[in-house]
């Protein structure tokens, strides 16, 4: 339900109508109205396309927290959530991630040395409690790096010629004038 509404805030802040929001996807202002309300599903292509048109990987983020995929989305990351942000949560979770490894190591030592073939309750419960530790956040990962990767597309040499021509753009940088001498440059008073 969550995506649904997100969807429909983004559809009022581009300003446009269920019928205009519609047409982008190939349905009608019935259908949009539909998974607006919840009453049907938001389907993968039209978060896809969204994602691509509009380069909202928030919408994505919640897609992926609705979904049965089992990807991990932290709760603290969120629509609002800047790259740099989602990342400080996936160092986090890293290291949370390496902890659980960690116990999950022991345990299967303290398990060996019992010289078992087999895992009591017990054991088996923390070992799948401290894979789901690991799993869930490396997972995640993945996902948000290929939502990254697609939303801010291109290689590294590309995004950096992009930011370099924003910082002159902006004012932040300023070209040095390679057509005169450095002579001319001093001030005559």
């Amino acid at each position: 339900m969550q995506l649904a509404i997100e969807l429909k805030n983004i559809r009022n802040e581009l300003g446009l109508s269920q019928e205009e929001f519609g047409q982008i996807f190939s349905y009608s202002k019935s259908t949009i109205s539909n998974i607006e309300a919840g009453k049907k599903d938001v389907p993968e292509f039209m978060v896809q396309k969204a994602v691509n048109e509009f380069k909202l990987m928030g919408l994505a983020l919640e897609k992926c927290k609705e979904c049965e995929c089992n990807h991990f989305i932290p709760e603290r990351v969120d629509i609002d959530s800047t790259p740099s942000e989602v990342l400080d949560v996936i160092i986090e979770e890293c290291q949370e991630a390496i902890k659980a490894a960690t116990q999950a190591k022991k345990e299967l030592k303290l398990h060996n040395k019992k010289s078992r073939d087999w895992l009591n309750e017990n054991e088996f419960k923390k070992l799948v409690n401290y894979t789901e530790q690991i799993y869930d956040p490396v997972t995640g990962i993945f996902k948000w790096l290929e939502l990254f990767q697609r939303n801010y597309k291109g290689s590294v040499e590309e995004i950096r010629s992009r930011n370099t021509t924003k910082l002159y753009d902006n004012g932040a940088k300023i070209q040095k004038d390679t057509s005169s001498p450095a002579s001319v440059l001093v001030k005559s008073y």
